[in-house]
């Protein structure tokens, strides 16, 4: 009796080890679908399969698996990589959020550079939840990535973005009307800021004379006077170099 016993334990541990050598491994690489809705959520946290094999909740016929397969970290920083072209870096901080990597894929649907809306959602995005104690998912990712892009093509400086309109993005408002409510639009046109650069150069001729002799404060002093005249609206960068430009015809 005894001796059955001991067979059928040994047949037993045959059998699991069989299932778990070969088709565990088999199943989750091509996609590992365990279709069985009320039983997979109560036993799927008994189990030690791996997390990459979701349930499918539906009962509707499924055409396809890749959905309800969750991409493996390493597939994911080598699609960042081709997709996207960021460093290893920039993605290993990504990916090793999901909830972050998802909804940085939702923003890139809209944004154009890649690497700047990284820094946004590593950066601004991030800081901004943490703060305010909000989540990923309030976010619009469609506004997200116009107001990336808008930073992107300087119509908008990124202290404004982040200060002014972000709050205001995050809160699901429009930041393309938010600018023009504001009148936050950047400018970055020449022939519009050139005549304030002059204008700050014959008004400030001490400022002038420190530049010449040396003295660098006063040419941050004088891009100072030039946001104040434009209410803050020139593109600080074009503002300096116009003005180097201009105190070297001095």
């Amino acid at each position: 009796m005894e001796l059955k016993r001991s067979r059928k334990r040994r047949k037993v541990k045959r059998i699991i080890s069989y299932i778990l050598l070969f088709f565990i491994p088999i199943l989750i690489s091509v996609g590992g679908v365990y279709v069985y809705n009320n039983y997979i959520s109560k036993e799927t946290k008994k189990s030690k399969i791996p997390s990459i094999i979701k349930p499918i909740e539906t009962e509707e016929p499924v055409e396809s698996v890749e959905p309800y397969v969750n991409e493996l970290p390493e597939v994911r920083k080598n699609r960042y990589q081709k997709e996207y072209g960021l460093n290893d870096y920039d993605i290993s901080v990504l990916i090793a959020n999901k909830e972050l990597a998802d909804a940085y894929e939702k923003v890139m649907k809209v944004a154009v550079n890649a690497k700047m809306a990284c820094n946004w959602m590593l950066g601004e995005v991030s800081a901004y939840i943490n703060k305010n104690n909000t989540s990923l998912q309030d976010i619009n990712y469609e506004y997200l990535g116009t107001l990336i892009n808008m930073v992107d093509k300087k119509e908008l400086s990124n202290s404004q973005a982040k200060d002014v309109v972000l709050p205001l993005v995050m809160q699901n408002q429009d930041p393309v009307k938010v600018v023009n409510e504001k009148g936050l639009k950047q400018v970055s046109d020449s022939s519009s800021i050139l005549p304030i650069i002059l204008e700050v150069l014959s008004e400030q001729p001490q400022s002038v004379a420190d530049y010449k002799a040396g003295k660098d404060r006063a040419i941050k002093f004088m891009v100072g006077q030039v946001m104040k005249k434009s209410k803050g609206q020139a593109n600080p960068q074009l503002v300096n170099q116009l003005l180097l430009e201009e105190l070297a015809k001095l």
